[in-house]
């Protein structure tokens, strides 16, 4: 059996998940999809980050314990996923009891063959992003990656000693033995940050209790990224997939690739433990020229768009608007019109117009005659589109294989210009009228394919009211309007939402 591994960061759940949290996820989601469409076992984690001060202080301020306040935003998300159509295997937590214990042993271990060991730290820290950061990246006395302001620390912690890995790191990273994309990010991690020295991590607070005791020292608790990148494994320990590991690939935004490419892999090499194949970091979602962020007060939430546009707009905007890898620009006109371009004037009306003439001319079904010059360069298109899918799903140049897939609709709407079947209707030319809409409803049926993995609702109607059997294409169920035209009111409405 041919297995295969994905993930998405697990989110910190101290507020509700925004488009820009919704990205990833999506983005793991499709790959998944298409490698069970191939016939892979495929195992798909993503979670919940539950640990850490941040996490301590919401909860106190919510006048609730940390494991009610946590508890309360996994049915959030769980929900926010079911309303996506996210199809994951494993919803990863860091307070599962069988999570805790063998981050516990990990720790020991490491402990016991003196990769950690008792010092003190003195710096700056982000509650925020849960991060200690050097002198060097600080801005101003803040986070460089969510702006806020910096808390001065000094307290005994356990370290991890960086500098015993740091080495082997920058040869895997060379070697692409873990493969980082886009190349952009692995120079950059080697360049800012390996370059530069990577001090020893350290791995525990005393400030807190929130989070996972130290069994040879219980007063220190484990800081969330030793917690938290460790879920990779002890959840498939748990559900006795290890079989599935090393994972195929690991995706999250840019601004954490640095922990997942660096401590990471200096961890599972300490832990004896084959490491990842890839790791791609996407971009961020920008509103108002700024990564989306609730304290910046520029971030759209997803239920809203889903709940008035549908799931498979949401998961085709985020995917075909934005070249994965890149930061990309959410705004309400660019969504609307991007629905209503690609969904409605093309997608949509190409089904409609093509539904309505079979419906119009036979019983619901056609068959193919005679083939002419016109007919066979539809084909050829139609092949080269498919020859390419796989090779750009595969490397997730989603908005390349979404862009791919939407030429042909739009080489189909050109076929109809081009045949003009319905003045063959008039004139009852059944045989050739027949073979141009077996022909459109046969590379629609090809475009349901390839949109499956992003478009899990309109696969699922599509494939319900179009059948295929012994040469003849039938439409078995009425097919209805997928996707109704937006008006302008709809960027005023999704403006009123944008918080």
């Amino acid at each position: 059996m041919k297995r295969f591994y994905v993930t998405t960061p697990i989110y910190y759940p101290s507020g509700k998940l925004h488009l820009g949290h919704v990205y990833s996820t999506v983005a793991a989601d499709v790959i998944a999809r298409y490698k069970k469409q191939q016939g892979y076992e495929t195992v798909f984690l993503t979670g919940m980050d539950e640990h850490g001060e941040k996490i301590e202080k919401k909860a106190l301020e919510a006048n609730i314990s940390p494991i009610e306040f946590v508890n309360e935003k996994q049915e959030e998300i769980i929900k926010l996923w079911n309303i996506l159509d996210v199809n994951y295997n494993i919803f990863s937590r860091t307070t599962d009891e069988f999570h805790v214990k063998q981050v516990q042993k990990y720790f020991s271990q490491l402990l016991e063959n003196d990769d950690i060991y008792l010092s003190e730290y003195e710096g700056k820290y982000c509650v925020s992003c849960e991060t200690f950061v050097t002198e060097t990246n600080a801005k101003h006395d803040k986070c460089p990656d969510c702006g806020t302001e910096l808390t001065l620390v000094k307290e005994e912690c356990y370290k991890f000693r960086c500098s015993k890995y740091i080495d082997e790191i920058k040869r895997i990273l060379e070697n692409d033995v873990i493969e980082i994309k886009p190349e952009s990010r692995k120079k950059e991690i080697i360049n800012s940050f390996i370059n530069n020295g990577v001090p020893d991590l350290a791995l525990t607070r005393t400030n807190f209790t929130w989070g996972i005791p130290v069994l040879e020292n219980p007063n220190h608790v484990m800081y969330v990224w030793f917690d938290a990148l460790c879920n990779y494994i002890t959840m498939l320990e748990k559900h006795e997939m290890m079989d599935f590991w090393p994972a195929n690939i690991q995706i999250m935004g840019k601004e954490i690739i640095r922990f997942h490419v660096i401590y990471w892999p200096m961890f599972l090499l300490a832990l004896n433990k084959p490491l990842p194949k890839k790791m791609f970091a996407h971009g961020w979602l920008l509103m108002n020229g700024e990564k989306m962020s609730k304290s910046k007060k520029n971030v759209i939430y997803p239920d809203f768009l889903v709940d008035r546009y549908g799931s498979d707009a949401v998961r085709y905007f985020l995917l075909r608007e934005i070249p994965f890898g890149k930061d990309g620009i959410f705004t309400p006109e660019n969504f609307v019109n991007r629905y209503n371009a690609d969904l409605v004037n093309e997608f949509g009306n190409l089904i409609n117009r093509t539904q309505k003439m079979i419906t119009n001319s036979f019983p619901n079904k056609v068959m193919q005659y005679e083939l002419t010059i016109e007919d066979e360069n539809l084909f050829e298109k139609l092949n080269a589109i498919e020859s390419k899918h796989d090779e750009l799903i595969n490397n997730l140049e989603y908005n390349k294989d979404l862009e791919n897939t939407w030429f042909l609709v739009q080489e189909c709407n050109k076929y109809i210009d081009l045949t003009e079947p319905w003045i063959l209707a008039k004139e009852d030319k059944k045989e050739r009228l027949s073979t141009i809409l077996f022909n459109l409803m046969y590379c629609i049926m090809k475009i349901n394919d390839l949109i499956e993995p992003y478009m899990p609702n309109t696969n699922a109607i599509l494939n319900e009211s179009i059948a295929f059997e012994d040469e003849v294409i039938k439409i078995t169920k009425q097919i209805p309007i997928l996707f109704n035209r937006l008006d302008k009111k709809e960027i005023d409405l999704i403006e009123e939402n944008m918080q």
